[in-house]
């Protein structure tokens, strides 16, 4: 919705918005009528919509079947969406935890981020993470759940900073999903053999280089 941005230009679905159009994003509908066999009315539908009271949905777009399983709805769009199984196949399968293991996740409070952080709660690790402003910082600390939380904006060296919390080790497990400068800051407090879940890098994608 910016006016510009370098994306827009080099990442197709991207495009920049005009004023007027219909806005899609990935959502959960519920059919009203179809005339496609594959899907009735009152079938609970996933995939991309667009934000309005109705949906025009053509015949080749890309939505499924969803069975809530007794969930409300929007779960189906974090924790047992696109979010949930990424934080859940980056942290499980690539990282392959073990108890009380040193976690550190950046951009924490983000949709994928907090998850991976609640995650290596439950598995009684230790969890530290990197949010972009103090709110947030709160947020991970008072709700979410995790032993530290960093501003990225205020904290450039990491290394005295995870020294001056009273974090116990090194990091055994870094789940990154920012980029550039934290990355480079991070690894360097990684332990040797740690493991490292490239699951992206937000700051980079809209850069034109």
């Amino acid at each position: 919705m910016k006016r510009y941005s370098s994306s827009q230009k080099t990442c197709p679905g991207f495009e920049g918005i005009t004023l007027g159009e219909e806005i899609e994003a990935y959502g959960v509908v519920k059919v009203v009528a179809s005339d496609n066999v594959e899907f009735e009315k009152g079938d609970v539908v996933v995939g991309v919509v667009t934000w309005a009271e109705y949906s025009k949905i053509r015949r080749n777009g890309m939505i499924m079947k969803l069975n809530p399983l007794g969930f409300p709805l929007s779960y189906h769009l974090g924790v047992l969406g696109y979010s949930g199984l990424t934080a859940y196949a980056g942290f499980f399968e690539i990282c392959k935890l073990k108890r009380g293991e040193m976690v550190f996740v950046l951009t924490a409070s983000g949709s994928v981020g907090n998850l991976v952080g609640q995650y290596a709660r439950l598995h009684r690790c230790f969890v530290a993470g990197y949010a972009g402003s103090k709110r947030r910082v709160q947020l991970l600390k008072e709700k979410l759940g995790f032993d530290a939380a960093f501003n990225y904006r205020e904290e450039t060296d990491l290394s005295s900073t995870l020294k001056s919390s009273g974090i116990p080790d090194e990091i055994d497990i870094y789940f990154e999903t920012m980029g550039i400068v934290m990355q480079e800051v991070t690894v360097t407090n990684v332990n040797t053999f740690g493991r490292v879940a490239m699951c992206g890098v937000i700051s980079e994608y809209t850069d034109s280089e």
